[in-house]
């Protein structure tokens, strides 16, 4: 997994408009093996649970995730909007 960590807001906000395209891409080429891009997403949302403290950034990375047929937990139990992963 890539070191997030100390993230400026603006690395945030550039990754849900990166991770938007990417997944929008992949859900136009049907047939395409997204494990690669979820699992990627997967990290990122695990980063982002414990590094960014913008909501809109795990709903993103979440909500990519499940548009691309993963529907498992992701996340820590005890840190910034561990609530949402229920």
């Amino acid at each position: 997994m890539t070191d997030h960590t100390n993230k400026t807001p603006e690395f945030w906000q550039d990754l849900d408009r990166s991770v938007s395209t990417r997944v929008e891409d992949a859900l136009r080429q049907p047939g395409r093996n997204r494990e690669a891009l979820v699992s990627s997403l997967r990290d990122l949302e695990e980063t982002a649970r414990r590094e960014c403290r913008r909501r809109d950034t795990i709903q993103i990375l979440t909500s990519g995730r499940r548009l691309l047929g993963d529907l498992s937990l992701v996340g820590i139990s005890d840190g910034p909007f561990s609530h949402t992963m229920e």
